[in-house]
């Protein structure tokens, strides 16, 4: 019984890695086209701070925090995106 719970854990941290990595690449994806359809990256940075003083989120989890229970990247890590972001 110990090692299927061994082999389910695996198997579990694998299947939330690609979870993981599947919504981080389409939340980029989402913020690019946000940025090229608006072509203002400031507004973008404002409505992003906004969205974390409404929500009370946290700008910069702790990676592991933010690996196992957030969907979506850190509100600094798509600011700092934005900032980087050529259009």
């Amino acid at each position: 019984m110990t090692l299927i719970k061994w082999i389910y854990s695996d198997f579990s941290i694998c299947d939330h890695l690609v979870l993981f990595l599947c919504h981080l690449c389409s939340e980029r994806a989402a913020d690019a086209y946000a940025l090229k359809t608006a072509g203002n990256r400031q507004a973008f940075i404002n409505a992003m701070r906004k969205l974390a003083s409404v929500n009370l989120a946290d700008s910069e989890p702790h990676p592991l925090i933010e690996f196992f229970f957030h969907s979506h990247p850190s509100i600094e890590k798509r600011i700092q995106a934005a900032e980087r972001w050529r259009g």
